[in-house]
């Protein structure tokens, strides 16, 4: 039988467990269709279609009480208020709420380095690129240090957006 468990592990990773094996990707979207769920990855390549049935929603950093669903709007507004990896930022992140959600806002002005420095206190929600909010920046952080992985060029900005704990 098909099924696949969707499972918030951490803020930005998520674990999908399925009736063929666990996996997780780093760039992918999902399709909601007539009650049908379906994993599309980056460059096309489209997974199971599963029924709202075989679907259940765990939520890893909580409780991890499974969640099912009857319907389709239900599955879809959960995943966005868990911030599913799977919405195009600008569905979760949206332009005009950023400023109002984050209180820590910091632009970089690229110098030849990808290594930023923020405070350590400081929970990133958003990285960008030239502020270009439906596209977001790959980075890693260690400490206070944020590294941008892609490929920038002299005067490219990044934006940096986050909540100061």
């Amino acid at each position: 039988m098909a099924f696949i468990q969707i499972r918030k592990k951490f803020e930005n990773v998520w674990e999908h467990v399925s009736d063929t094996g666990i996996f997780m990707l780093s760039k992918f979207y999902f399709k909601l269709d007539d009650n049908g769920f379906q994993i599309v990855e980056r460059g096309g390549v489209k997974r199971h279609i599963y029924q709202l049935s075989e679907i259940t929603v765990y939520d890893d950093t909580g409780a991890g009480t499974p969640e099912t669903f009857t319907n389709q709007v239900t599955l879809y507004n959960r995943l966005l208020d868990l911030k599913y990896t799977g919405f195009e930022a600008s569905l979760i992140f949206p332009p005009s709420p950023i400023s109002d959600l984050t209180d820590y806002k910091v632009d970089f002005e690229y110098e030849g380095v990808n290594n930023f420095s923020i405070p350590t206190n400081v929970v990133v929600v958003s990285v960008h690129l030239n502020i270009s909010l439906l596209t977001t920046s790959q980075y890693t952080r260690l400490g206070s240090v944020l590294t941008i992985i892609p490929t920038m060029v002299t005067d490219d900005v990044i934006n940096v957006r986050g909540i100061t704990l």
